[in-house]
């Protein structure tokens, strides 16, 4: 009898661990907000259901908060039930040359001026941004230059942006004994180029999305703050193939000077902007709603050679709503494998579709295992051009 005890009250406890690990696992990852059709299935895993999913499917009001439910049982967390129409894209997959001009300039290098070094100890680190010297706009690395070499006393005032927040320093040049000029100890960037995947764009509004991850100056890796850019096409002419310790990157040539597009935006989720001249359409696609993603099979939509994206499997192996690394992804396909041994630099923004949907796009590759990489949803990276169009559009017509 107490065998038969002990065997309950242990069977018991394992239970009680399993539901309590579980409660964790979910409410932590999950969704505030779902979007859903008024058709559609709101179920987040086999494990959870919502205790009021029926009733927002057929209400008329376009949001709502539903208890989410592990085993249909325990309460684990609230969610925004958001009713929408399905958004389509045409899915791209084609290479885009990009250029970003920074605002202000970057600084990315401390130096000394025989021995001293008036950067530093004016305050200004490695990864601020410069934004005007004695109230005069600085927008390149030869307006810095030139504030410098001529200042007007042995004092300037350098406003910059330190740690996501303004602030002003007093910086004193020094005299370099090498060519007579004055001196700040420092080197900065005002630009970026390189190579990347476009993801999406909208036939209707003109907006793209791409990469599904920000671009970070090289040698801070500080997001690149930009107050302009464009994107162009571009072909790609080579690769360096990848192998599990070495990352591969596409190799490409911008093919004319011409602008495809503008860049409005460089975010933790992609680059976005407006197009100023007319992709070859294909057809559109829809997008699917994060829970809707499922593990399984997949492809990614991705150009390796010239101008033409072609269509290769994967797997998604796992799935999270935190952040923007959602999708772990697992590259299957025979010849994609052989040619470059898995996901490449400059593949970031391949689409990555399912069920005949866009589900996300690729953003990263895992540097011990070429073969695997992560994804960002699709959902997100359209929610966040719908913002910043949204935004475009008002500004435009408070201009007018």
């Amino acid at each position: 009898m107490k065998r038969a005890i002990k065997a309950v009250l242990l069977t018991l406890m394992i239970f009680v661990i399993i539901m309590l690990s579980l409660a964790s696992f979910y409410s932590s990852s999950l969704p505030k907000k779902l979007y859903y059709e008024s058709s559609g299935d709101l179920n987040l895993s086999p494990f959870l259901s919502l205790s009021d999913s029926g009733c927002a499917a057929a209400s008329t009001s376009s949001n709502r908060t539903a208890t989410v439910k592990l085993c249909n049982i325990f309460p684990i967390g609230e969610t925004e039930l958001i009713k929408t129409e399905r958004p389509c894209v045409v899915a791209s997959g084609t290479p885009v040359g990009i250029k970003l001009l920074s605002k202000g300039v970057l600084v990315i290098k401390l130096g000394e001026v025989d021995g001293v070094s008036p950067a530093k100890e004016a305050g200004i680190c490695v990864g601020d941004v410069i934004l005007s010297v004695d109230g005069k706009e600085i927008t390149s690395n030869e307006d810095i230059e030139s504030a410098v070499k001529n200042a007007a006393s042995s004092e300037i005032s350098v406003q910059l942006i330190h740690e996501n927040k303004e602030k002003t320093v007093i910086l004193k040049p020094a005299l370099s004994k090498q060519d007579g000029c004055n001196k700040a100890g420092l080197w900065v960037r005002d630009s970026s180029a390189g190579i990347g995947t476009l993801t999406f764009y909208c036939p209707e509004s003109k907006g793209f999305a791409g990469l599904g991850h920000p671009i970070c100056d090289a040698d801070t890796n500080e997001l690149f703050d930009i107050s302009s850019g464009s994107i162009c096409q571009t072909k790609i002419t080579g690769y360096k193939k990848a192998t599990d310790s070495t990352p591969g990157a596409l190799e490409g040539q911008f093919i004319s000077g011409k602008t495809n597009g503008e860049i409005l935006s460089n975010c933790d989720c992609g680059i976005y902007g407006s197009l100023s001249s007319d992709i070859s359409q294909s057809e559109t696609i829809p997008i699917a709603f994060k829970q809707e993603v499922e593990k399984g099979d997949a492809q990614i939509l991705t150009t390796i050679d010239g101008t033409t994206p072609k269509y290769y499997s994967c797997k998604i192996e796992q799935i999270t709503t935190d952040g923007t690394k959602n999708l772990v992804i697992r590259i299957t396909d025979p010849s994609l494998l052989k040619k470059t041994g898995g996901i490449l630099q400059g593949m970031s923004g391949s689409p990555i579709i399912q069920n005949g949907r866009l589900v996300g796009a690729v953003t990263h590759v895992m540097l011990e295992s070429s073969d695997m990489g992560y994804g960002i949803f699709a959902e997100t990276m359209y929610n966040e051009l719908e913002q910043i169009m949204s935004a475009q559009t008002n500004t435009l017509k408070l201009a007018s």
